[in-house]
């Protein structure tokens, strides 16, 4: 009894709501939240959903507590610097909330995992730095059949949306294409991080608070107004919001019945960016894709293969793949004659797995058959396995 009146003194606040009322905070005891990346928006949504009374919640991020994250990453101080992010921010979930249960996952969300960390969930909360996690969980989602609520910041300025929500668009209605996504911390060829651009940590507080908002609406049951079909974009400096409308592209996997709802037609579980039907790859003219762990798997067991980097000069001397093969995109199609006679498989890798798709169809129609796509790029190398492989002429900051 005395639990009991606990839990209703705590919740109090909200439950009078009639949008909430004793079902709807049961409703929350029961849901599972799957929050991607602990940085500035991940530390207010954890909290937030955490002292709503969200019953789980599941912690993914691979990183370590550093000095830098404290300007905007609420969830952490001082002590817990060096410490691995999930377990540092479950402790203070918490120390927050004792009837919580957290889940961590100490691992990078990508292509290869992302079904199988959303699977077990009811909502996944995307906060993660780059864009292309962002594609691994909008694909995961799509097969699924579960709904994410997306942010990103940049700046002074920050978006919110929720896509895969039924018929609603999803993430690649807004960024059909990765080269064109940036935001927090994305990692987009012309669009500076966080580190080189700058963030007011406010700003995450801001962007961070309305994504739990959308969560604990979905998780309530207040799905009309859900921004299922808009996106919200705040601008800090001049103090105002805009809400820009968003339909369905008719070209986008996600009009495509057999890619929504269900794993049939996958690629390991995972829409590929690439794989728009049921057909094969080779007759649709798409890039059959590899991920870094097998990619890994086959330069383990010496396996012969012409790695082709087609990035800019600049980006390959910062970091490539070792024994690495040149050629920049634009330069493809005039160059194809130095491939000529190349009987080994090849794997085309860029910065996050776009232009190498481009390259793979080009090469493709060119006559090579045995052309995968890495996915993710050499990002998702190193961020599965850090140096391993791994040259580089300048320092790794530059890139």
């Amino acid at each position: 009894m005395k639990s009991s009146r606990t839990k209703l003194e705590r919740y109090r606040r909200q439950t009078i709501l009639e949008q909430v009322g004793e079902e709807g905070q049961a409703a929350l005891g029961a849901a599972r939240v799957l929050v991607v990346g602990l940085g500035g928006l991940g530390s207010p949504v954890a909290l937030y959903l955490a002292a709503a009374g969200v019953g789980t919640l599941g912690l993914v991020d691979f990183d370590l507590v550093e000095l830098s994250n404290l300007q905007r990453q609420m969830i952490f101080s001082e002590s817990q610097v060096g410490q691995p992010k999930v377990m540092a921010a479950r402790a203070r979930l918490l120390a927050l909330n004792s009837a919580l249960k957290v889940n961590v996952h100490k691992i990078a969300l990508n292509q290869a995992n992302a079904a199988e960390l959303i699977a077990g969930y009811d909502l996944v909360v995307d906060c993660s730095d780059n864009f292309a996690a962002r594609y691994a969980i909008n694909d995961a989602c799509l097969a699924l059949g579960k709904p994410f609520v997306f942010g990103s910041l940049y700046r002074f300025e920050g978006q919110v949306s929720f896509f895969c929500h039924e018929e609603a668009p999803c993430y690649r209605c807004f960024y059909p294409d990765l080269e064109q996504a940036g935001g927090d911390c994305a990692t987009a060829q012309l669009v500076p991080n966080c580190a080189e651009a700058g963030i007011l940590g406010s700003m995450a507080g801001v962007i961070g608070s309305l994504q739990a908002t959308e969560a604990l609406k979905y998780l309530l049951g207040q799905k009309e107004e859900l921004l299922a079909a808009s996106v919200l974009m705040f601008d800090g400096l001049a103090m105002s919001f805009s809400r820009l409308g968003l339909k369905p592209r008719t070209d986008c996997h996600c009009r495509n019945a057999a890619m929504r709802g269900h794993l049939s037609g996958m690629d390991g579980g995972i829409v590929s960016g690439a794989d728009v039907s049921a057909g094969s790859a080779a007759a649709s003219g798409a890039a059959v894709s590899i991920s870094p762990a097998q990619l890994a798997q086959m330069l383990d067991e010496d396996e012969d293969l012409l790695l082709l980097d087609v990035r800019a000069l600049k980006e390959h001397r910062a970091m490539r793949l070792r024994n690495s093969t040149l050629i920049p995109l634009p330069e493809l199609t005039e160059r194809i004659s130095e491939l000529d006679g190349e009987e080994r498989p090849i794997v085309v890798y860029c910065r996050s797995g776009v232009r190498s798709r481009k390259a793979c169809s080009l090469l493709r129609d060119c006559g090579f058959e045995d052309v995968r796509n890495l996915t993710g790029g050499i990002l998702a190398w190193y961020r599965e396995f850090e140096e391993k492989s791994i040259e580089s002429d300048a320092a790794l900051e530059t890139y």
